[in-house]
């Protein structure tokens, strides 16, 4: 079976650990970082930034704007508190996260954004973040992103199998506590290992 490995930091770990994580990153790796006004935000760039340079090695942005490595494939989502990378060698990947304490108004959210059946879903108690984290794991792995037409990425089911622009995806929903949270992988089934980084 194929497998992927997911890998979460908290800024509370990046904030105790800070001065080793601007050392362990390259200098322009910083910079960007630094770019940020809110502390919240610079602090998940920067364990956002040591998850990739730690399991993945450099990387780069394609012409589509998806994150990239020689190696690897990987994708980054970050959200609240919490910066998670998932890597594999197994082929085309997204995670997305989102924090579930948020106050939106998911119903007005879901009309944009949801198909019919999604929408069903929600309607019958399903929650947004869980619908929405898993349309972006798919179109993140398919490399476009969230650009436009929301509605035609397929979020359901949440765990399993989706087909996506010609292409099988293989999706399982990541229970985190305080976060919704999806990763898709290209093709089939596949076992997912989740770490939270403590220890630098």
């Amino acid at each position: 079976m194929k497998k992927a490995e997911i890998y979460l930091i908290n800024t509370r770990t990046v904030k105790e650990k800070e001065e080793y994580i601007r050392s362990f990153l390259p200098e322009d790796r910083v910079e960007k970082a630094d770019r940020y006004a809110r502390e919240s935000d610079r602090l998940l760039s920067l364990g956002a930034g040591y998850l990739v340079y730690r399991f993945v090695g450099g990387s780069y942005v394609d012409d589509r704007g998806k994150p990239r490595s020689d190696r690897l494939f990987f994708s980054i989502s970050h959200s609240g508190e919490l910066a998670a990378l998932a890597v594999t060698a197994e082929g085309e990947i997204g995670i997305d996260i989102e924090e579930s304490a948020q106050d939106r108004d998911f119903e007005a959210l879901a009309e944009f954004a949801f198909g019919d059946e999604e929408l069903e879903s929600f309607k019958k108690g399903e929650h947004f973040l869980r619908i929405f984290t898993a349309k972006e794991s798919l179109a993140k792995a398919e490399g476009s992103g969230l650009r436009n037409k929301t509605k035609l990425i397929p979020a359901l089911p949440l765990d399993g199998t989706a087909v996506y622009k010609n292409k099988t995806y293989f999706r399982h929903t990541l229970d985190v506590e305080g976060y919704f949270g999806s990763v898709t992988l290209e093709g089939d089934d596949f076992l997912m290992i989740t770490e939270v980084i403590y220890d630098l």
